[in-house]
């Protein structure tokens, strides 16, 4: 399990997410070995692509995207984008599920969610595509603190905001999503885009994103769990 945020701004795209990965260590799956790993990969100066879910998996279908979604289907990659991702698992025998997310750069700025699973019903495996309006999740999608996103712009479009005010609101959601799930979410990795290029952080300047979030997220819950008579109210 991983999260992934992608958010839409109105002068480029912000993609955060946690960098905790689990491996088959020795071949034998009760044995697995854990690691901090990338999971956002850059594909020249065009595409980005992060991973969610079995990740093994994920890897197959964001290098096959890499690799194979060319310039003239960029303006409506979405059935492209299926093609390839059911490609790259056809020899899978199991389709362990999994998400994408896909950053276009040209010809203008766009987000796209990219998804594979077994479905349930049908017993068939079903991969979509779509185009991302304002903010989307990847992996553990249903965490408390994606509660953030639904608090801050339920009422208001992404593309209102700025990359450097939706910036610490990904962040944010992050690293609580780690905090209230440790065992699979920790480290952070940051990449925006904007009509310049892909800009991905070093690992010292996502600490310090980190650890800022982290402070910002013990200030609030001091504020809500004070006793009443030490509130203020206007």
């Amino acid at each position: 399990m991983t999260l992934q945020v992608g958010m839409l701004a109105k002068n480029g795209i912000v993609l955060v997410g946690d960098v905790w990965t689990y491996t088959d260590a020795h071949g034998a799956t009760s044995v697995w070995a854990a690691e901090a790993r990338s999971k956002i990969t850059l594909f020249g100066s065009d595409l980005a692509v992060s991973r969610a879910h079995d990740l093994t998996q994920a890897r197959m279908v964001s290098d096959a995207i890499g690799s194979n979604l060319t310039s003239e289907y960029w303006e409506n990659p979405e059935a492209r984008m299926e093609e390839i991702a059911r490609s790259a698992l056809s020899s899978e025998c199991a389709w362990r599920g999994v998400q994408c997310l896909v950053v276009l750069r040209r010809p203008s700025l766009a987000l796209f969610k990219v998804e594979c699973a077994r479905d349930p019903g049908g017993q068939q495996n079903v991969c979509s595509c779509s185009r991302s309006t304002g903010h989307v999740f990847a992996g553990d999608c249903h965490n408390p603190a994606t509660f953030w996103a639904t608090r801050y712009l339920l009422t208001e479009r992404t593309t209102d905001h700025a990359i450097k005010e939706l910036l610490p609101l990904a962040v944010q959601i992050v690293v609580d999503a780690g905090r209230i799930n440790n065992g699979s979410i920790r480290g952070l990795e940051i990449v925006s885009c904007d009509d310049g290029g892909f800009h991905r952080l070093s690992e010292s300047e996502s600490r310090a994103w980190a650890i800022e979030a982290t402070r910002r997220g013990q200030a609030i819950e001091r504020l809500v769990t004070a006793p009443l008579d030490a509130r203020e109210y206007e």
